[in-house]
């Protein structure tokens, strides 16, 4: 065998905040290759950063179908991974993998020294237990960040990411930052709805002012009634955050627009709305005229 050309490794990690960076994988790998007399050289390693192992499926993850397509054609001995889990945290696409590996000949081997090795001598029963494990605890893992999600976000926090037009995301305070340019096309485009403008005429009339979309980004895209409804209807210019069912104040955080301008608003994009979606405008303005939940804690 020529271990030198036959020998692989792979490494995944979702985040760069992540305890298993890339960095600490393939360090604990090289060192695995060490101590078993085997030299893995850099080509020879399978990398996708970035990568979920839970939201993005096997069949999209370029790099481990890189290394299991080099496998199908017989030319991987070993190969070397941190822990199951960087494989993939689903149960059924851990066991596809493994039976994959298996019936190419390939042996698996973990440079975690707590991880249990990979041993078939009780037929998939062990692996089976492994694989509903390792879900389980990814599964429980979700839970925990979305409940911490929802309890940051009912302190008034900011929790949905970057916020879009009209607001910038600063990670260090974790608050959102009003864009001057952006906010004072939100504040026209709301007091040009709450005056009766349509959707319509209200993308025409930016347009011809050449009111940038999202310049921030340099995009110069043209205004939409799409858009126009989109900012149009978003309780954030108020200062209220939507998510897990409740709305909040957000803490420091100022409304770009008066609560009055933004309901009269909301009726004209009723008015302008299907028929279909009329219900639900409804409900959604009803929803954002009672009493917020950290306001009423205030």
């Amino acid at each position: 065998m020529n271990v030198n050309k036959e020998v692989s490794a792979y490494i995944r990690a979702s985040t760069n905040q992540q305890q298993l960076t890339l960095a600490f994988q393939k360090r604990k790998n090289i060192e695995a290759a060490q101590n078993l007399g085997i030299i893995l050289k850099e080509e020879n390693i399978f990398t996708d950063a970035g990568v979920s192992g839970f939201k993005i499926p096997m069949e999209q993850r370029k790099n481990l179908q890189a290394m299991l397509k080099k496998a199908k054609k017989g030319e991987v001995s070993h190969l070397i991974v941190f822990k199951r889990d960087r494989l993939t945290r689903r149960a059924r696409e851990y066991l596809k993998i493994a039976h994959s590996l298996q019936e190419y000949g390939v042996q698996i081997i973990f440079s975690d020294p707590a991880e249990h090795p990979f041993i078939t001598d009780y037929g998939w029963m062990v692996e089976c237990v492994f694989a509903a494990l390792l879900q389980k605890e990814c599964e429980g893992i979700r839970e925990k960040v979305i409940l911490g999600l929802k309890t940051s976000h009912s302190m008034g926090l900011w929790t949905g990411g970057q916020p879009g037009f009209g607001f910038q995301y600063d990670k260090n305070s974790k608050k959102l930052n009003v864009i001057r340019e952006e906010s004072a096309a939100v504040k026209q485009i709301i007091h040009l709805l709450a005056n009766g403008k349509s959707p319509q005429e209200i993308a025409q009339l930016l347009n011809k002012q050449n009111t940038l979309w999202a310049a921030r980004n340099g995009k110069t895209g043209k205004w939409t009634t799409a858009k126009i409804k989109q900012i149009g209807s978003n309780p954030l210019f108020l200062g209220i955050s939507e998510r897990f069912g409740e709305k909040v104040h957000l803490k420091d955080q100022k409304p770009i627009v008066d609560m009055q301008i933004w309901q009269q608003a909301q009726e004209t994009l009723e008015k302008y709305a299907p028929a279909s979606r009329s219900k639900n405008s409804k409900k959604k303005a009803a929803f954002i005229r009672r009493p917020c939940v950290l306001c009423a804690k205030l």
